[in-house]
């Protein structure tokens, strides 16, 4: 207020300004939010249950929030990651551009490790859309066991070239194919899960 006062002031003298300490100001730092195990936990398995064309999103977000979660990192640190920036072999994450930047090594736990293996084999996996649903749908409608979730998760899919081939020609021959979201508890990394493609 003071420094608005001062430009009318500066424009008119008939205009006051006001005195220095008239207002009492004191900057107080925010208090941050801590999120408990059980929020985080809840924050990623939601995350995996993200609708998706191509079946990558809900494994994305999930991961990243638990890679955040559990390094410390800030947001824009995690959102400029690389590939080459992950040693899965040694378990380390280098950041190029932290604070002030600056550059630094953030160490891993082994259940991060896999997860981050588990979700570059998604990534990578070349998974089909149009087949990976057709499958799962088929194994859901049949006798799949419950204790068998884990098996329908992206990164975990692995059919032969005759199922592939089989699903892909029945799912073209379905267009208007539509699918809800599936979770299963994950395992080391915070949450888990993930989701049946949309």
């Amino acid at each position: 207020m003071r420094l608005f006062s001062q430009w009318p002031h500066g424009r008119d003298d008939s205009h006051e300004e006001l005195p220095r300490g008239l207002v009492p100001y004191r900057y107080c730092r925010t208090h941050p939010y801590i999120f408990t195990a059980a929020q985080i936990t809840t924050i990623v398995e939601e995350a995996a249950r993200l609708p998706s064309i191509y079946g990558m999103r809900g494994l994305t977000c999930s991961t990243l929030f638990g890679l955040i979660a559990v390094t410390g990192m800030r947001i824009n640190e995690a959102l400029s990651l690389d590939t080459g920036d992950v040693d899965l072999d040694t378990g380390v994450v280098r950041i190029w551009f932290a604070k002030f930047g600056k550059k630094r090594l953030l160490p891993l736990h082994d259940s991060v490790v896999e997860r981050l293996r588990a979700y570059i084999g998604a990534r990578d996996n070349g998974l089909e859309p149009k087949a990976y649903i057709a499958d799962v749908i088929a194994k859901i409608a049949g006798d799949w066991s419950a204790a068998r979730w884990d098996e329908l998760m992206p990164w975990n899919w692995r059919p032969d070239q005759q199922q592939i081939a089989e699903a892909a020609c029945s799912a073209a021959s379905s267009p208007r194919l539509r699918t809800r979201p599936v979770s299963a508890a994950g395992e080391g990394f915070p949450g888990g899960g993930g989701e049946i493609l949309r």
